[in-house]
């Protein structure tokens, strides 16, 4: 996935606040943030429960 240096850093910040508020639990994903691995259908996923818990 092609993303700019800012939106990776966006992107991994906005995972942290979601493992510290414990809407997701795996630090795989941030951890492939960071290595600016993060597959399409894993953004995909993480939107989608992201926008479930803030309802």
């Amino acid at each position: 996935m092609e993303l700019s240096n800012y939106q990776w850093l966006v992107l991994e910040r906005n995972i942290e606040v979601a493992l510290k508020e414990k809407i997701i639990s795996d630090y795989s994903l941030l951890a492939k943030t960071k290595k600016q691995t993060l597959t399409v259908s894993e953004l995909a996923w993480l939107n989608n429960v992201i926008l479930q818990q803030r309802k």
